[in-house]
Parts: C-alpha cells; sequence; structure tokens
C-alpha cells in the first residue's frame, strides 16, 4: 500500500513539515506525532505538496513542487523539471514532471532508472529551474 504524507511549510515559522493533511475552514493543518502525540500545526496552503511514493536515486522522499535533476533518456542531456500532480489536464491521475506530458508517468520512469535526484523545490529555490544544469 502506498504511504499518504503531506508536507508544507508552517505559518507560525516557515519551517517544513511532514504528515496528515486536515482542512477545515478554509485553514490547512498538517498533523504530526510529537512524543507520541498528534500535534497540528497550520500550513501556508501554496506550500503543501502530496508525497508521490517515490524516492530519488539518494533514497529522499520525492514531494508535488520538488525540483528534480536527471538525465534525458534519449538526448543524454541533464534536465530540471518540477514536480507535480498529472491528473489536472485531463491525463492520466499521476504524477509527473514540470510540463512535460509523457504518455506514461515519466517521473517514475526516471526513479525507476535511478537517474533523478531532488535539488530543491520551487517553493525555497524557484531559480534553481532556470539555471544551467551542471
Amino acid at each position: 500500500m502506498r504511504e499518504i504524507l503531506f508536507r508544507g511549510k508552517r505559518k507560525d515559522n516557515g519551517k517544513w513539515i511532514e504528515g496528515s493533511l486536515v482542512v477545515a475552514a478554509d485553514r490547512y493543518y498538517i498533523y504530526e506525532l510529537v512524543v507520541n502525540e498528534l500535534v497540528d500545526f497550520e500550513v501556508d496552503p501554496e506550500t503543501v505538496g502530496q508525497y508521490t511514493g517515490l524516492e530519488d536515486k539518494n533514497g529522499n522522499k520525492i514531494f508535488e513542487g520538488d525540483i528534480i535533476e536527471y538525465v534525458e533518456p534519449d538526448f543524454q542531456q541533464k534536465m530540471r523539471a518540477y514536480v507535480r500532480y498529472g491528473g489536472f489536464s485531463g491525463n492520466y491521475p499521476a504524477f509527473d514532471i514540470g510540463d512535460h506530458d509523457f504518455d506514461c508517468n515519466g517521473l517514475q520512469l526516471i526513479c525507476e532508472e535511478g537517474i533523478a535526484k531532488i535539488l530543491g523545490n520551487k517553493f525555497d529555490d524557484p531559480k534553481l529551474l532556470h539555471m544551467a544544469a551542471d
């Protein structure tokens, strides 16, 4: 079974938190287990992203909004893209990368190949998308 997990930036201190998401009265809360007790923290809704169920080549969990670098398989060129949910455009209900519209789950493919690496996220590091790949 896939782990359902969300991440968001706390409104009180700007730190990232992972846990269960609850939306109530147009406010977003992430619940985290702290010393055997569930504690809720209000988060900025713009930063909320779901865990994709995938990891990068270093074993880091990949969330919506992460910026990843990978080697494009056909052209052997380094690429950078952000992770997004692909289902909103009528395609398939899966996570995908950037503005790419693959015929399949492109994010899963590059993760299975072990070529994806998280560089940051589009909230803290938006300039990473516009920098040339090393």
